[in-house]
């Protein structure tokens, strides 16, 4: 039974360091929504992971993909070497689309850069191929659970 106590702080410790953010998101009845989103990028062989409540549609995997390979030349590191792992838990029946991948790249650039996201702030917006963003919306977190 205690060898169990330090592999359960090692668990614990790797969840609390990880990088998170509030995401504004629509879910199928058009009432907006909050969707939670945590990025770790830990050693590994550049794979790609998502823990996700409810399901997850094309478009937001190829955004999850997108966003590492975008975060790591924008912090200068090789993601081959990394492997990252996003939890995204929200009310909507399904997380789709790509209007999560500005948070996600900001989550992932957090963790490849060992800087603090904001953590005051709900960010939603596509992130494109060239690294470019679009139809972008920053705004503090209360004021995005109140909309």
């Amino acid at each position: 039974m205690n060898r169990f106590i330090p592999l359960f702080l090692l668990l614990a410790a790797t969840l609390l360091s990880a990088a998170s953010m509030d995401v504004p998101a629509v879910d199928a009845q058009g009432n907006g929504v909050l969707t939670h989103i945590e990025a770790k990028a830990q050693a590994g062989d550049g794979d790609v992971f998502v823990s996700v409540e409810p399901l997850t549609g094309v478009d937001t995997q190829q955004s999850e993909k997108l966003a590492v390979k975008i975060a790591a030349q924008k912090a200068g590191v090789d993601p081959q070497k990394y492997d990252v792992l996003f939890k995204i838990v929200s009310s909507a029946e399904v997380v789709d689309g790509p209007s999560a991948g500005a948070a996600l790249t900001a989550l992932s650039y957090a963790e490849f850069s060992k800087k603090p996201a904001r953590r005051d702030l709900a960010l939603t917006g596509t992130i494109e191929r060239d690294g470019k963003v679009h139809t972008a919306t920053i705004q503090p977190r209360e004021q995005a659970r109140q909309a």
